[in-house]
C-alpha cells in the first residue's frame, strides 16, 4: 500500500525570519517541496478503544469515515510566504476536511507536504516546533502523573544506537492529553539484536488510553516481542521464522502479565473477587490492553546493497513508511486505514485475539530509512503529504542524535495530544 511519483531533488529549507514565543511568532522554516497539502482531521477522537467491548466494559469510541481518495501531485508552485496562526481555543478552530485513508498502490512515492515550523520560546514546550495551528496545546502544563504500580514512569525515553551498518533512533514521549489528565506515558518500545548479531529487532506497543494500567500491557508486549524474536531467529533463522508463532507468544505474555497484576482485583456483578480462570481476555484488555508490532532488519546489506526486513503487526493501528531523502515517503501501511477507505479508532487490543498477524517483507536501500510509529504520530504523518510529513522528512532525512530525535518527535500541532513512539532505522 504505497505511492509513486518521479524522483525530485531535495533542497535545503528556506528560512523566513519572524519573531515569537508561545503567544506569538518566531523564525520559520518552509519546506521547498511543491505538493498538495493534506490536513489531518481535527474532529477525530484519538482515544484508543477496545473493539467489541460493551459499555459495562469500557466506553467505545465512534468510528470516523472519510471518502477514499488517492493523493494527487500538485502543480509546481513557488513557496508561499508563511502564515502563522494565532493560538486559539480548540473549539474555535475552523473545521478541516478529513483526510481520506484508503488503499495505496504499491511502489508509489509521495512528496513531503510543505510546512511552517514555529519554534516555541518558553514553557514546557520550549524548543519544540508548532506545525500549523497549536490550538490550546501550549496551555497544557507538564504535571506529574497520578501514582501507578511500579512508581515513577519517565515521560520521555530515547535511544540512539549503531547496529552493524544501521543507525537506529527510538523515542517515546508522554502526550499532552496524558499530562493534562494526570496519566503516565502508556506507549512502550524495546530494542535488541539477534544472538548472532546479524539482525536488529525493535518492538513498539501502544497501551489503550482507556486502560488504567495499559502501560503494563505495553511493556510486556514490547519486552516479550524482542526476546521471542531472538529465540525464533536462533531456532529457525530469518528465512524460516514462524512469525505467527511469535505473535501468539506476545499475546500470551500480555495475558500472563494481566493475570499476575490483576489477580483478585476484578469482581463479578455481586462484587466478589473473580478467580483468574473466570476472567475473560476482554476484561483484561479493558484494564491493560495494548497494541504490538515488531520489525527485524538485517544489520548488513546483501550483495545488491539492500537490507532485508520484515514488519509484523500483532495488533493495533500504528503506521509504517519508508523515507527516501530525494523521493519522499512510501507507505507500507496506515494504521487507521480499512479496506473500505474509512478511519476507525477501535482497536482489538491484546490479550484479545486480533486474528493472524500481518507480515510484510521488504528491502531497505542505502540512504533510506524504515519508520514505524504509534498513532500519536501516524495520525498526523499519514502518507507523508501533510505538514507533519514535510516536517519529519526534513528532520529525519539522515541520522540524528538523541536530542534532535526528541525535538523532531515533540512537534506541536492541533489535536496531536496522544503519547508518541517512533523507531526509525537508517540504512
Amino acid at each position: 500500500m504505497s505511492h509513486s511519483v518521479d524522483s525530485y531533488p531535495l533542497d535545503e529549507p528556506v528560512p523566513v525570519m519572524g519573531a515569537a514565543s508561545q503567544s506569538g511568532t518566531s523564525s520559520l522554516t518552509v519546506s521547498p517541496f511543491d505538493v498538495a497539502n493534506v490536513g489531518a482531521d481535527p474532529g477525530a477522537d484519538r482515544t484508543g478503544a477496545v473493539e467489541g467491548a460493551t459499555p459495562e466494559d469500557v466506553s467505545v469510541t465512534s468510528a470516523e469515515a472519510a471518502e477514499a481518495a488517492e493523493p494527487q501531485e500538485a502543480e509546481p508552485a513557488a513557496v508561499v510566504p508563511p502564515l502563522v496562526a494565532p493560538r486559539v481555543p480548540v473549539g474555535n478552530v475552523p473545521a478541516i476536511e478529513p483526510i481520506a485513508s484508503g488503499a495505496f498502490p504499491p511502489g508509489r512515492w509521495v512528496k513531503p507536504g510543505p510546512f511552517v515550523a514555529v519554534p516555541v520560546a518558553d514553557g514546557p514546550n520550549a524548543g519544540s516546533a508548532v506545525i500549523g495551528t497549536a490550538g490550546s496545546l501550549l496551555e497544557v502544563m507538564a504535571r506529574l502523573a497520578m501514582p501507578t504500580p511500579g512508581g515513577h514512569r519517565p515521560a520521555i525515553v530515547v535511544d540512539r544506537i549503531d547496529s552493524g551498518a544501521l543507525a537506529i533512533g527510538a523515542v517515546s514521549l508522554r502526550g499532552a492529553a496524558h499530562y493534562d489528565g494526570g496519566r503516565v506515558r502508556q506507549d512502550s518500545y524495546s530494542v535488541g539484536e539477534s544472538r548472532d548479531g546479524a539482525w536488529f529487532i525493535a518492538t513498539i506497543a501502544d497501551g489503550v488510553s482507556q486502560g488504567a494500567l495499559s502501560q503494563i500491557g505495553a511493556d510486556a508486549a514490547a519486552q516479550t516481542g524482542v526476546s521471542q524474536v531472538q529465540a525464533e531467529l536462533a531456532r529457525s533463522g530469518f528465512d524460516d521464522a514462524d512469525w505467527q508463532s511469535v505473535a501468539v507468544k506476545v499475546r500470551d505474555a500480555v495475558r500472563a502479565r494481566a493475570e499476575a497484576v490483576l489477580a483478585g482485583s476484578i469482581s463479578n456483578p455481586r462484587g466478589e473477587p473473580m478467580d483468574v480462570a473466570g476472567v475473560s481476555d476482554r476484561q483484561y484488555a479493558v484494564q491493560l490492553g495494548t497494541t504490538a508490532e515488531f520489525i527485524v532488519v538485517a544489520n548488513r546489506a546483501d550483495i545488491d546493497g539492500a537490507h532485508r526486513y520484515v514488519r509484523v503487526v500483532v495488533a493495533g493501528d500504528g503506521s509504517s513508511l519508508i523515507l527516501d531523502p530525494s523521493k519522499g515517503w512510501q507507505v507500507l501501511s496506515l494504521g487507521k486505514s480499512t479496506s473500505s477507505g474509512t478511519k476507525s479508532n477501535a482497536v482489538t487490543a491484546l490479550p484479545l485475539d486480533p486474528g493472524p498477524a500481518t507480515v510484510q517483507h521488504g528491502t531497505l536501500h542505502r540512504g533510506q530509512a524504515l519508520l514505524v510509529t504509534t498513532d500519536g504520530i501516524g495520525d498526523f504523518l499519514l502518507d507523508g503529504s501533510t505538514e507533519v510529513g514535510g516536517y519529519l522528512h526534513n528532520a529525519l532525512k539522515s541520522p540524528v542524535g538523541p536530542v534532535d530525535l526528541v525535538r523532531a518527535a515533540s512537534f506541536v500541532t492541533f489535536q496531536a495530544d496522544d503519547d508518541r513512539t517512533v523507531v526509525i532505522v537508517w540504512a
